[in-house]
């Protein structure tokens, strides 16, 4: 669960922005790696014995550079699509919910945490042009209700190509 920052955060460098940074860049991560499994399971199967080339691929592969949190997003839709263990709306869901983790991970990465007495908190950062990002109350609620959805469908996406 991600909670909330205090509302007298001062800037990025205090210790609570950078503990609110780490907690969206670690949801994130966590999110990948469900990602990761769906891939492995989809293409290799449950692991009941040591595997080798199921270990070259998620190590090697998976866990290249090159094969961005994007693509991965975007190839877990394609299994999804294929396998057809997700119904439409589920997957809708998980597209748009996993396009705005990458957008606030993006944004708690590159940005800058800032804050002051009108605003409160907020995050200035790039993407195509100059953003910013207000972190009220709204803005949390959001967050977390949108890793927890992801989070299920990926589960459920996982169990379902787990029993085969």
């Amino acid at each position: 669960m991600i909670r909330r920052p205090p509302r007298s955060t001062q800037s990025r460098s205090s210790a609570a922005s950078d503990v609110y940074k780490r907690q969206i860049l670690y949801a994130a991560t966590s999110l990948e790696k469900k990602l990761e499994e769906v891939i492995l399971l989809y293409f290799f199967g449950i692991l009941k014995e040591p595997n080798p080339k199921r270990d070259f691929f998620a190590n090697e592969v998976l866990k290249a550079s090159d094969l961005t949190f994007s693509y991965k997003k975007e190839l877990v839709h394609k299994i999804l699509n294929e396998s057809k263990i997700i119904n439409g709306k589920g997957k809708d869901s998980l597209q748009k919910g996993l396009k705005e983790i990458m957008k606030w991970r993006n944004a708690f990465a590159h940005g800058t945490l800032q804050h002051d007495n009108i605003s409160g908190c907020f995050i200035r950062y790039y993407s195509s042009g100059n953003k910013v990002l207000k972190l009220s109350d709204d803005f949390w609620e959001s967050v977390e209700s949108t890793f927890k959805e992801c989070h299920e469908i990926l589960g459920s996406a996982i169990k379902k190509l787990s029993e085969g």
